[in-house]
């Protein structure tokens, strides 16, 4: 669809053509690390998380995760990252809705944060409790969530060919808005010249102070 079909098919309204273009996605080359991230994740949970404990120990709360006293940044950061790295962005990838993909970049980014905060508490956890500090598996999806951040972050910033020829149209002017400030601009003069019209025919508004000196002058020469 052509930039004026695309304006047409929404009544001549450039505004709206473009937020209509704003609800689509647009990848540019973004597939291939998203789907790297993602398969990258999902083998993650498989991986030993912190010592004897998998990722997807942590994904249901195991009696093993609870025995290792597994935190609960650790179970967001697993949760959130299933939720943006995997579900939605195989969702936002199928559906290339704008919405779902600001979806799967905020949960990509709670992911990445709660990760890091998952390593640190590993690893300044007492020596006294159970368990050992960040394992392969725990690092592996830490990685794999900071390339789907930035990934989104990528997607979510730049704009499609169309979203680009709308805004330049735009920034040239609607010519139906720009009719309608001109119509509104002649009113206003009409108003006002009106307004002026109906102050000099009114003669409590006419000023005659200098010719009312003059005639109190030829009186006083007189």
């Amino acid at each position: 669809m052509t930039v004026e079909e695309h304006i047409a098919a929404h009544g001549g309204d450039v505004a709206a053509a473009e937020k209509s273009a704003a609800r689509e996605l647009t990848f540019k080359g973004e597939q291939v690390p998203l789907g790297i991230a993602m398969i990258g994740f999902v083998l993650s949970l498989f991986f030993p998380h912190s010592g004897e404990v998998l990722g997807i120990d942590v994904l249901f709360d195991s009696e093993t995760a609870r025995f290792y006293l597994t935190t609960l940044p650790e179970r967001i950061y697993v949760w959130a990252g299933v939720v943006g790295v995997v579900a939605l962005t195989v969702a936002a990838i199928v559906t290339r809705l704008a919405l779902v993909g600001y979806l799967a970049w905020f949960f990509s980014g709670v992911s990445l944060f709660y990760s890091i905060f998952a390593m640190w508490m590993r690893q300044s956890r007492p020596p006294t409790d159970p368990g050992v500090g960040p394992s392969f598996g725990l690092i592996m999806g830490a990685v794999c969530v900071l390339v789907a951040a930035v990934s989104w972050s990528f997607v979510i910033v730049h704009k499609s060919s169309l979203q680009k020829a709308l805004d330049a149209v735009r920034r040239r002017g609607n010519p139906r808005a720009e009719d309608k400030v001109a119509q509104t601009q002649m009113s206003i003069l009409d108003q006002e010249a009106r307004r002026i019209n109906e102050g000099q025919d009114n003669p409590l508004l006419v000023d005659d102070r200098r010719h009312r000196a003059a005639q109190r002058r030829k009186r006083e020469q007189g």
